[in-house]
């Protein structure tokens, strides 16, 4: 048989471990709240339906808060109206006043140094507290939801507060925090919806997430200079921050990163300057700041995070910092007054909706390298005037540009392939051409449609597709040009459009080859004659404007010298205005003695037949290759006289009321006689012809009958209209019966007389100190149509300088006048007097003639604020208003600023008694001071000899300046010491802390605080750390001002009547010191006893022991139990009973009543008590062997090697006397029972195996199952009882027994772990599989119970390892028997508390777990921007949790294939989900 130890020590270990779980009913039985702490709930007299609870006693409350830990006023929690907490209380343990609904005030707490987290959670009547001054944390949630706090004191020592401290303070509207706080925590202010302004203390380094959020009241914030993060949502939805701070609020300096929604919302900000250390903002940081009008981005930014400015309609034009790389989604939507836009080079992507909406942005600069823009990125932008996409575009995404209406040109590169649907949809009023590159491929559904403006658009051979309604509505399309060989499909109204004419599509090949292409398979109902297209794309009529060939034959005479002999012309076209060519014109042909008449479409016109108009006439050949030649036309005719004009050149310009003159000469050709001169103005004017006698005579009519021999012809006129203005002179024979007159022309434009000006330019600033020189300005002159010679300058009380050039010396302007010509690149200034008083003085410059005559109207003036000199001033600093030390040197400065003045000045005193300058006294002869617009403060030392109030000291400057300051002497005050905290009765060996607080007051510099021979019991506190006293004492500086330090002592002797004291000293010199009596009694350490485990007890009968814990002066302390059993081997002891009371007189209460009946393996344990009580544990065993056995019992200290105190008990046990059975023995002598029934050795009754003796039954209990037995080779035929799944019967000893699990019984969630047996012979016995769902055993002499385990069904994917070695301490720890007997589901819902921080609550579902894992790894910020659609915007918390719990592979996306967007926050989740989530959680923290 295997050698197997028995023991009590896991049922002890329950009982010694049970405190925090089972014994609070106890607890809350015998008043009790803490180790040593009691509580008492008495009747309000007012209203004897409340209570007021009193808490009392020395030490810590226990921490409450779990499904296993209420606290003991539970059923009465919801009539407290008032809480007491005396004096010896040192803590307020976790949710210990949680849904207080009454309670309304909090008093005493003189004691308390800690606050439990939730300790007032939801206390919805509480309206004030006052953090009790030993208490230097503000713990997590303290507060959440108390809606009626409002009024809160913090003193100076605290350091901190927690995560979501007064979250939901919904009327707080004030709160001043200490400068002590150093850390705030995520939400701690959050929903303090009427706080108005608040203070965060200098040394605070990071503003965490949502510390503010929903802060709508909070006008006013000083965020210091130490802070270096603004974290996600820090001020989300703080709608007034800004109003009492001329809508801004300062960033400091230090911070480096500005956490997404950080201030979402904050609509009254109008301006934010961003230092240049912020290298991160976060998505949505400035989303709906819709007052914003400024904001800088700082330099060291890379990336535009989605949403960032989304809704900023006031937001002005911003400056893109360089190192940018992206631009999200709607980081600029809405920005509705942006004008200019630069994205600088480096920008690869713009993304969705980065600028949608920017109503009135004008101008967008787009660097070569954003190469993606995507959908409606500067959609509605309805002012931008020009776009161009870069080099290596390769495609225009949807509606990037839709609804600007006002688009006039965009430039669209080579290898982009592909233009979406809307590109362009509603650029309506400008945009009249485009440029499709030759790579393009596709235009997408609407890509142009309403494009108003867009007159033509020429279709690459690349194009393959047009979507529908492409270039629907573009009412004022005429022309679309195809490419040769290459007609696109074009889908159903592609071209539709309601108004305008017909549209023309163009194909530059001839009409053989259009229809070559097939082009009716792609555009339907195609016909050549203004065809209709209905249903390919086209919906209303079009001309196919395909190229045909004009020949220009000269029939018989010569084409024009350069007139081509054939040209290409779009059928529908004009000769001379065609897109297939750039003929504008086309000369007329020549035949020797005739006159061209014009081209026709035959050599031989027929009478009245019309001439082919180049201009006019559309070409539309009806020949079968739709080619066209036109013929010259002639007839002879004479040659009729002409005329020129000389003496008024073309476009000359002419001045109104100068007369002009010019000529006209006739040259008659084939004319004879007598003719006519005819002369028409387009603008109206009086002419004159000059007669043979010289004399003049106004042209009457327009006309001047002449002889064609006459000569030359002198005219003139009088301009008398300005503007532009032509002269047409014909000349028509008499003989001429053709009525057509040659005629010569002539341009000119007629303006007014120009006048002469002089202008003074610049200077832009014209303020000018007396006798100094103005700011440089220049004076141009432009004598016009006058005589005007020089320029006069009047500048009364001061003088005018010049000189040449930039570097040029001044020179007086002595004559005060200049000739004009000498103007040029000369520099002027004015020079007040010296002794000129603060006015404005006026500089006239005006235009002469050569005899001083004043120019009309020539004249300009300029007006100089001229202000006086400042002479030196005094100034006395530090000073005024100061109380000084009697005898103690003090320092201060004098500040002499020059102004104007410039040298030395001599600074003197009105009393020199004790002033010193730089260690010299100072005399009445006074100081030298050299004289400065940047003086450095002069420093002095003033050592006054006799005390006072309203001393003055007055210093004076040589000219007169003077400044006196009024003092205060009074007596010098030494540092003075307290000590604070040290109790007056202390325990040997047991540390108590204190505080010592030095008041510097005259005292500066280093020193040091020293406690003498105690220095070696004393250990002082260095951050979080504690360290040994230095021999020398604790160096200290001075200069800090009043400050507590902390410190602890340990007395090493017990005595009465001991002092402490504290002495500050400097340099040996004692300043002050403070001293403290007190006791030290002698530390009594606890002792363990067991009791009733003594003598002599025989087999199978119940033995009661007890094991009693005395804590004297460990209790609450922190100590490790080692107990264990040594017996014969083979042992097996029965728990029939654990029972425990606290104190000596207490009720017995049950214990684990489940344990009862067990059989335990004997072991020795380790188990840690957190806090030691005063308890006792009541023990009931049987032994089922006999034999000698010891029970050990130790205690052990936190980090001590040994045990401090132990104790052990002996019993013998016999057999008990059974009585015999004649004929009775064993069952078989085989090792199996069952291989040899009814035969053996009876043992002292002999051998009977001449007869079979009776085979006794015992019952066979089975839970969550079935079973068979046989004996040998037989089947049993037995009779079973039972119900719920419960079967009982009577089984013959030795009888083999099969159990197989009922499947149909499996609870849903759960699968088979094992069977439970509760009998260690078959528990032990490697031929019973018990683990397996159908196992056998052979029946035993006794009665057999088999239960059926279940595990939660998730755990059997991560095998037995998910719990680890860690589950079987954890069940110890809660004081659960742990997975021997209770089934995986206990142990893992244990485990899983275990693992978790105290007081943290077990996930139900996925939301929840991942916020637990996200608050745990300390809020970091996700990588990924997805938001989860099934997460409102309200829960910005879960969806940052989400995202970063699924991006680093701790949880899943339950159907990321049909729903990526979806995470399914409220699924239910299991122990098991939660312990692997967690577990990998904590390998990512490493």
């Amino acid at each position: 048989m295997k050698k197997r130890l028995l023991s009590m020590i896991l049922a002890l270990s329950m009982m010694l471990t049970i405190l925090p779980v089972n014994a609070i009913t106890a607890l809350a039985a015998n008043d009790s709240c803490g180790a040593n702490l009691t509580y008492k709930l008495t009747q309000n007299t007012d209203d004897p339906d409340t209570y007021t609870l009193t808490i009392g006693g020395e030490g810590a409350m226990y921490n409450y808060g779990n499904t296993y830990i209420t606290v003991p006023w539970d059923a009465q929690k919801s009539r407290i109206t008032s809480v007491v907490i005396e004096d010896g209380v040192t803590s307020i343990g976790d949710n210990a006043f949680e849904d207080c609904s009454a309670l309304k005030s909090v008093s005493g707490m003189k004691g308390v140094t800690s606050l439990g987290k939730w300790a007032f959670y939801k206390c919805t009547s509480l309206e004030s507290f006052a953090i009790p001054s030993g208490v230097k944390s503000i713990p997590d949630c303290l507060f959440y939801d108390c809606s009626k706090l409002n009024s809160v004191t913090i003193h100076d020592q605290v350091t901190s507060i927690g995560s979501s401290a007064f979250l939901g303070c919904s009327i707080l509207e004030t709160l001043s925090i200490p400068n002590s706080v150093q850390t705030i925590g995520y939400y701690a202010f959050g929903g303090c919806n009427k706080l108005e302004t608040i203070n965060i203390p200098d040394g605070v380094t990071k503003i965490p997430s949502n510390a503010f959020s929903s802060c709508y009241a909070l006008k006013k914030l000083d965020i210091p200079q130490s802070v270096t993060e603004i974290g996600s949502g820090a001020f989300n939805g703080c709608t007034s921050l800004g109003k009492d701070s001329n809508g801004t609020i300062a960033i400091p300096a230090n911070v480096t990163a500005i956490g997404s929604e950080a201030f979402r919302g904050c609509s009254a900000l109008t301006s934010l300057a961003l230092p240049q250390t912020v290298t991160s903002i976060g998505d949505t940081a400035f989303q709906g700041c819709s007052n914003l009008e400024t904001i800088n981005i700082p330099s060291g930014v890379k990336a535009i995070e989605h949403d960032t400015f989304r809704g900023c309609e006031k937001l002005k034009d911003v400056t893109i910092p360089a190192y940018v790389t992206s631009i999200g989604n709607s980081a600029f939507e809405a920005c509705k007054t942006f004008k200019n836009i630069k994205i600088p080079e480096g920008v690869t992507t713009i993304g969705k909706n980065a600028f949608e909406d920017c109503t009135q942005l004008e101008t967008v600069v787009i660097p070569s390298t954003a190469i993606n823009i995507y959908d409606s990125a500067f959609k509605n932008c309805q002012q931008l005037k020009s776009f161009a996409f870069p080099i290596g575009t390769t495609q225009i995404d949807s509606s990037v540009l839709s609804g600007c209406e006002n688009l006039e040109s965009v430039t669209i590169p080579e290898g982009v392939t592909k233009i979406w649907g809307s590109a362009f949809y509603g650029c309506s009023k400008k945009l009249k051409s485009v440029q499709l590159p030759s790579t393009l491929q596709t235009i997408g559904f609407q890509a142009f449609c309403d494009c108003d403006q867009l007159s033509e658009i020429t279709i690459p051979k690349s194009v393959t597709s047009i979507g529908q309604s492409a270039f629907g509505s573009c009412t004022k399309l005429e022309s679309v040009m195809l490419a040769k060989n290459s007609v696109p499909t074009i889908a159903e109204g592609a071209f539709s459009k309601t108004l305008g004419t017909k549209i023309k599509i163009y194909y530059p090949d001839y009409k053989a080859g259009w229809f070559a292409q097939n082009a009716a398979e792609k555009i339907t109902d195609l016909k050549t004659d203004g065809v209709t297209i209905n249903s390919g794309g086209i919906s209303m009529d079009v001309d196919i404007c395909y190229l045909c060939d004009v020949t220009f034959d000269a029939n018989g005479g010569t084409l024009a010298s350069g007139a081509p002999a054939k040209t290409q012309v779009y059928r529908t076209e004009m000769v001379t205005n065609t897109k297939a060519s750039n003929l504008k014109t086309v000369d007329d042909p020549s035949k020797s003695e005739c006159s061209f008449i014009g081209w026709y479409t035959s050599p031989t016109p027929q009478e009245g037949e019309a001439a082919f108009s180049l201009v006019n006439t559309p070409v539309d050949p009806q020949t079968e290759d739709g080619n066209l030649t036109l013929y010259a036309v002639y007839t002879t005719a004479p040659e009729h006289a002409t005329v020129t004009i000389s003496g008024l050149e073309n476009n000359a310009t002419l001045i109104k009321g100068n007369e002009q003159q010019f000529t006209v000469t006739i040259d008659p050709k084939d004319d004879t006689g007598n003719g006519a001169l005819t002369f028409e103005f387009t603008n109206h004017e009086t002419l004159y012809h000059q007669k043979a006698d010289g004399s003049w005579e106004e042209v009457t009519g327009n006309t001047l009958n002449v002889g064609l021999a006459d000569g030359p012809q002198n005219f003139k006129f009088t301009p008398s209209t300005t503007g532009p203005n032509k002269l047409t002179v014909g000349v028509k024979a008499d003989s001429n019966t053709t009525g057509i007159a040659n005629t010569a022309d002539v341009s000119f434009t007629v303006r007014d007389s120009i006048p002469a000006t002089v202008t003074i330019s610049g200077p832009t600033d014209n303020t000018v100190k007396a006798g100094e020189g103005s700011n440089v300005f220049t004076v141009a002159a432009n004598k016009g149509d006058t005589d005007a010679a020089k320029v006069e300058f009047d500048f009364a009380g001061g003088k005018v300088q010049y000189r040449t050039g930039d570097t040029g010396e001044w020179l007086d302007l002595t004559s005060n006048e200049l000739n004009i010509d000498d103007l040029t690149g000369k520099q002027f200034r004015v020079v007040p007097d010296a002794d000129a008083v603060t006015a404005q003085k006026t500089l006239t410059v005006k235009l002469m003639d050569a005899s001083d005559n004043e120019i009309a109207g020539a004249s300009d003036s300029k007006t100089f604020d001229v202000t006086a000199r400042v002479h030196a001033t005094v100034e006395i600093n530090e000073l005024n208003g100061k109380t000084i030390k009697q005898n103690k040197p003090y320092t201060f400065t004098v500040t002499v600023t020059a102004h104007d003045d410039s040298g030395n000045a001599i600074l003197t005193f009105d009393n020199v008694a004790g002033l010193t300058y730089n260690g010299t006294a100072v005399t009445d002869a006074g100081v030298t001071v050299t004289l400065t617009n940047q003086p450095a403060p002069l420093t002095f030392t003033l050592t006054p000899d006799a005390e006072g109030a309203g001393k003055t000291l007055t210093a004076t400057l040589n000219n007169g300046a003077m400044d006196t300051a009024t003092y205060t002497v009074s007596e010098y005050e030494h540092a003075k010491v307290t000590i604070d905290g040290l109790d007056t009765d202390l325990k040997q060996g047991e540390s108590k802390n204190f505080t010592v607080t030095v008041d510097p007051k005259d005292d500066r510099g280093d020193a040091t605080i020293d406690f003498g021979n105690k220095n070696s019991e004393i250990q002082y506190k260095d951050g979080e750390d504690w360290k040994s006293m230095p021999s020398d004492g604790l160096k200290i500086d001075l200069n800090n001002g009043k400050k507590p330090y902390d410190f602890r002592i340990t007395p090493k002797n017990d005595g009465e009547n001991q002092k402490l004291t504290a002495t500050v000293k400097k340099e040996n010199t004692k300043l002050g010191e403070a001293e403290k009596s007190y006791n030290v009694s002698k530390y009594v350490d606890a002792v363990v006893k067991i009791d009733g485990l003594s003598g002599t007890v025989e087999t199978d009968t119940e033995k009661e022991f007890t094991v009693t814990v005395t804590a004297n002066d460990d209790a609450g302390k922190n100590v490790t139990a080692k107990a264990g059993f040594t017996g014969p081997a083979g042992a097996t002891i029965t728990l029939k009973k654990v029972q425990y009371r606290f104190g000596d007189s207490g009720e017995w209460q049950d214990g684990m009543q489940e344990l009862n009946g067990m059989n335990l393996d004997i072991n020795s344990l380790e188990l840690p008590f957190e806090s030691l009580p005063n308890i006792t544990y009541k023990l009931t065993v049987t032994f089922a062997e006999a034999g000698n056995y010891k029970f050990d019992v130790s205690l052990t200290k936190k980090d001590a090697a040994e045990a401090f105190t132990s104790d052990s008990a002996e019993v013998t046990v016999t057999k008990k006397e059974e009585p015999v059975t004649p004929g009775g023995g064993s069952t078989g002598g085989g090792e199996n029972p069952g291989e040899n029934p009814g035969g053996g050795n009876t043992g002292d009754g002999g051998n009977t195996g001449d007869k079979d003796p009776e085979t006794k039954s015992y019952e066979l209990t089975v839970i969550g199952g079935s079973f068979t037995a046989k004996q040998g080779e037989n089947a049993l035929d037995v009779e079973t009882a039972g119900e719920n799944n419960t079967l009982t019967a009577k089984i013959p000893a030795g009888a083999v027994v099969t159990v197989t699990l009922n499947k149909a019984a499996v609870p849903e969630g759960m699968n088979f772990d094992q069977w439970r047996i509760n009998d260690d012979t078959l528990m032990g016995n490697p031929d019973v599989a018990y683990n397996q769902e159908s196992f056998h055993f052979t029946m035993p002499d006794h009665d057999v119970k088999v239960e059926v385990m279940y595990k939660d069904a998730t755990i059997e994917s991560d095998g037995p390892g998910i719990l680890g070695t860690g589950a079987l301490i954890a069940t110890g720890v809660v004081g659960s028997a742990a997975l021997l007997y209770q089934g995986h589901m206990l142990g893992t819902e244990l485990y899983l508390r275990y693992l978790l921080p105290h007081g943290a609550v077990i996930p139900q579902n996925r939301a929840e777990l991942a916020v637990l894992l996200w608050q745990d790894a300390e809020n970091p910020e996700p990588v990924s921007t997805t938001l989860y659609s099934d997460i409102s915007d309200e829960d910005s918390a879960i969806q940052q949790a989400a995202r970063w719990a699924v991006e680093n592979d701790l949880m899943e996306q339950l159907d990321a294939d049909e729903h990526p967007d979806h995470f399914d926050p409220f699924v239910p989740v299991t122990f098991s989900d939660s312990i692997r989530a967690w577990k990998k959680a904590q390998e990512l923290k490493k």
